[in-house]
């Protein structure tokens, strides 16, 4: 029972860190601040890579069968993350490589520096201690969610799941110039977050049939980095 207990919780509480405590949207102002350096923080990679099974039938049993979706999404989890390392796929390379391009082609010059923060999962908490050098702006984007999951019982296909927050903060005074939490591939309509869908390409009937084709699994989490920076650089252009 205790066993059961704790696959309950901790599905609850990643579940809700999924959805809530993101990053507020802020619109970036091209004209409030003069921008050519960014610093770029060195992107964190997540604990681990996450499977969760939202749309499992098990959710129809309440509690016994949340603690069964929790006890699936670790197995499933700790399957996800050794196929990564074993095909070397690491999210804080591809993000902070897909960012650094996508910001080039915008016309910025981007360096990267390093940073402590409590979590992966999370922002920085004070950038006042972040050296920007002599960069205009700090980026700070985290590894909230990597991985795959299913949306719900009538669309259970697993798709590429990629959330992060992002925060762009002045080099000179730390005041916040622009934030978001992005969602790649997850919709949901009562999340606050922006969404960013995936292409279906990249959707698999199972997680059986996701670890039949690591390749394409892997590309999926990839192709998350790649939008999510598109969308970032979007968001930062100052013409």
């Amino acid at each position: 029972m205790t066993s059961l207990r704790t696959a309950a919780l901790g599905l609850t509480v990643l579940a809700a860190g999924c959805a809530t405590g993101g990053a507020t949207l802020q619109q970036f102002n091209a004209q409030g601040e003069t921008l050519k350096t960014i610093a770029l923080i060195s992107v964190p990679n997540p604990v681990q890579y996450t499977a969760v099974d939202y749309g499992s039938k098990a959710g129809m049993f309440g509690a016994i069968g949340g603690a069964a979706i929790a006890a699936d999404a670790k197995t499933m989890s700790e399957t996800l993350t050794k196929t990564a390392k074993e095909a070397n796929f690491d999210y804080s390379r591809e993000m902070q490589a897909a960012v650094i391009d996508r910001l080039k082609r915008a016309g910025y010059k981007v360096v990267v520096v390093r940073a402590e923060r409590e979590a992966p999962h999370s922002l920085v908490s004070d950038y006042a201690k972040v050296p920007a050098g002599e960069a205009d702006a700090l980026l700070d984007v985290d590894a909230r969610f990597v991985g795959y999951s299913t949306y719900n019982i009538t669309d259970p296909d697993f798709r590429p799941y990629v959330s992060a927050d992002v925060r762009l903060v002045s080099a000179k005074t730390r005041a916040v110039l622009y934030s978001e939490q992005i969602m790649f591939g997850y919709h949901n309509p009562f999340m606050s977050a922006t969404q960013l869908p995936s292409d279906k390409k990249y959707y698999f009937k199972d997680f059986d049939a996701l670890m039949a084709d690591k390749p394409r699994a892997l590309e999926g989490m990839r192709e998350g980095t790649k939008v999510i920076a598109d969308h970032v650089a979007q968001r930062l252009a100052t013409k």
